[in-house]
């Protein structure tokens, strides 16, 4: 073979290879976005079958330690849903190695907390913060926590309780609920979680939406600028929100209208996903919503019983 030649095979040989790249990583991006809808269809099996055993779905807040109902302070360290369904997930030994009498966030439960379990985490996402960190460890029953240095694995997938008001999280009273629970407020300020059944659910389980990517936290991504690393300096809102093993206050459940599908991870729906986020609907179905939603329609999504 001639040098020509030899330049010639390797002319192509490197267009063969630039015309098949995108396409390799087209099918790995498929592949890893079909492990997203699994991901989100285990749990949906999940909550289905705790629905079945407990005739409700799992509650926001969980554990012994907590008061009845819990307080604000407490909401962030609570065991999440996520944890009662853990059984349901074949994770029953992670479940047995917490002490739900404990706060999730309490040194003890450190270690189980620190577990990464992949059906929590989307395999899509690409963030420079592989745990949530600085992490407010509860002392004891009167709320007492130390200065921030625990750690949790991440989730990228999170409760969608509601969507908040126009005005934004200054009146949660005036937000629209939908499936996980609705707050119930006192003249003590006192707030209760009624159970919440599917026979609750009077626009149809296939048109209310349970679970949805809220991917990328601690770290903070909005519209496909360059990610934000983590910093509590840097005012990223709760970031107990991003483990999959401790709850957060209700009001970061609820997403604020002003965001569409993929333009923020703080306060919405986000994915690494091109076409839009896989959600998980409260018959069990999953489905990729695409970016270009209507913000009106997502609202409806959400609600349970807005007749919508």
């Amino acid at each position: 073979m001639t040098l020509i030649e030899l330049i010639v095979v390797v002319v192509i040989i490197v267009i063969l290879l630039a015309f098949s790249l995108p396409a390799v990583q087209h099918a790995r991006e498929a592949m890893r976005r079909s492990q997203c809808q699994n991901n989100l269809k285990q749990m949906g099996l999940a909550i289905h079958n705790y629905h079945s055993s407990h005739r409700q779905i799992p509650d926001l807040y969980n554990g012994a330690f907590r008061a009845s109902p819990p307080t604000l302070v407490e909401e962030f360290h609570c065991h999440p849903w996520r944890t009662a369904i853990l059984p349901q997930l074949e994770g029953g030994n992670v479940l047995h190695a917490l002490d739900l009498t404990l706060a999730a966030s309490s040194p003890e439960n450190q270690a189980v907390i620190n577990i990464e379990m992949p059906v929590f985490v989307c395999p899509s996402t690409s963030t420079p913060t592989d745990v949530v960190p600085d992490l407010n460890l509860w002392r004891d029953a009167n709320g007492v926590f130390s200065q921030p240095k625990g750690t949790a694995a991440r989730t990228d997938y999170a409760a969608i309780v509601g969507m908040a008001p126009s005005s934004g999280y200054s009146n949660m009273t005036a937000a629209d609920f939908g499936g996980w629970a609705e707050p119930k407020y006192s003249a003590s300020n006192q707030t209760t979680y009624p159970p919440r059944r599917f026979s609750d659910f009077s626009d149809g389980l296939s048109n209310t939406l349970l679970v949805g990517e809220r991917s990328g936290r601690p770290d903070k991504h909005h519209a496909g600028e360059p990610v934000v690393p983590f910093s509590v300096s840097a005012g990223k809102g709760d970031h107990h929100q991003a483990a999959w093993g401790v709850s957060t206050h209700v009001q970061h459940l609820v997403l604020l209208p002003a965001f569409a599908v993929n333009e923020n991870n703080s306060h919405g729906l986000y994915s690494f996903h091109d076409a839009g986020v896989n959600i998980l609907m409260a018959d069990g179905s999953v489905r990729l919503l695409s970016s270009s939603t209507e913000k009106a329609m997502l609202r409806f999504l959400i609600t349970r019983a807005g007749h919508d």
